[in-house]
């Protein structure tokens, strides 16, 4: 029996997979951490920079941790982030998953209306703070993001 207060965590030296019912691989080569997600949900979240990502079937992740980069990728989109050179590039990203990586990276809370979570966004920021990428999204999509002050 499943039990929700126990979840099925793997953990391994860069990254941490926390199982909430599906049928995942995760491969570890002492340098990162890939997931490829078959069914279900599960979040992966890498060791540093600590951001975490809900992916679901037919969805990966990937983690090099010497580089600090992170790749999501879904049959749809894809997301990635590089820390420590600051850039973030989407792919056909939804708004909320945009916000979500946001806010985390950069300790914040952001706001969108509920008729923009679901508009996508193709674009990359390079060491650009979060107010700067709020402005240059909101300009774009002419979208009503704000930053929680």
């Amino acid at each position: 029996t499943h039990d929700l207060r126990k979840p099925f965590i793997v953990i391994t030296p860069t990254a941490t997979v926390r199982v909430t019912g599906t049928s995942f691989e995760v491969d570890e080569s002492g340098n990162g951490t890939q997931l490829r997600v078959t069914s279900g949900n599960v979040s992966f979240t890498p060791i540093d920079p600590s951001l975490s990502f809900a992916c679901t079937a037919g969805m990966s992740a990937t983690y090099d941790a010497a580089a600090k980069t992170i790749a999501v990728v879904s049959p749809e989109t894809r997301l990635s982030v590089d820390a420590m050179n600051e850039t973030f590039a989407f792919e056909n990203v939804p708004l909320k998953d945009v916000a979500d990586l946001l806010e985390q990276f950069f300790s914040a809370t952001l706001s969108i209306p509920e008729e923009e979570r679901e508009w996508t966004i193709t674009t990359t920021f390079n060491r650009q703070d979060l107010h700067g990428i709020i402005e240059i999204i909101n300009l774009t999509l002419d979208s009503h993001i704000r930053v929680a002050e």
